[in-house]
Parts: C-alpha cells; sequence; structure tokens
C-alpha cells in the first residue's frame, strides 16, 4: 500500500506501436481502461484505507523508451508494485538497479519526500 497517502499513483504501461505519438494521444489509448483499474482489489484497498481515490498519473512508454531508463525508473527500483509484466519492465529494473549499486547511488529520505544521489564519489 502507498506509504504517502497524499501521494500520486503512477501507473507505468509499456506499450508497442505508439511510438511517434504524442503524450496526449497515448493518454487518450487509455481513458476506456481507466474504469477497469477501479474495478481491482488493489484500487478498492486503497479507498478502504485512505478513504478517498488515488490520484491517477499515466505514463505510456514504448519498450524502447523504457531501455533509455526515463527518471521515474529510479523511484520503481524501490517502490514498484507490479500488477502485470510480460517480463519486459522487471528486466529493465533489474538492470538499472545494478547500474545504480556500480554507481553507489543513494535514495535520501528526508520526512515523506526524498531524492536521488546517482555519483556520491563526483567531484566538483
Amino acid at each position: 500500500m502507498a506509504k504517502f497517502p497524499g501521494s500520486d499513483l503512477d501507473l507505468l504501461i509499456i506499450l508497442e506501436g505508439v511510438e511517434g505519438l504524442s503524450f496526449g494521444k497515448r493518454i487518450d489509448l487509455l481513458m476506456a481502461e481507466e474504469d477497469k483499474l477501479e474495478e481491482t482489489s488493489e484500487y478498492r484497498a486503497f479507498l478502504h484505507e485512505f478513504r478517498w481515490p488515488p490520484s491517477i498519473q499515466e505514463h505510456v512508454l514504448t519498450p524502447d523508451e523504457l531501455a533509455r531508463h526515463p527518471p521515474l525508473l529510479l523511484d520503481l527500483t524501490t517502490d514498484a508494485i507490479i500488477l502485470h509484466d510480460t517480463g519486459v519492465l522487471s528486466r529493465e529494473l533489474g538492470r538499472l538497479r545494478l547500474r545504480l549499486e556500480e554507481l553507489g547511488a543513494q535514495k535520501i529520505k528526508t520526512g515523506s519526500t526524498w531524492f536521488w544521489i546517482l555519483k556520491p564519489d563526483l567531484k566538483l
């Protein structure tokens, strides 16, 4: 369950065949499916625990965009709850976790917020 109920719910969807479509057009593809999310046990559990619906932030990426490790993936290396995966997301998160470990990256938590230090030994 969410650690910070005031935060949004990031929904990452990896789709093939949406290359070249704008973010808006990608979201349009999902709008009809979003109602189905409300029928899931995870959504109902959120409502039961926090007494309000989560704010959903959709992210639609192609497999190639995922492989470029956008900043969103940083937090997913520690906080993701994967509802369905064909293996694509698990593989990329594994690769990113290894790279973060190689760099000595650190996720610093301060209260209810956090930030990443990707290269702690970097000298200016």
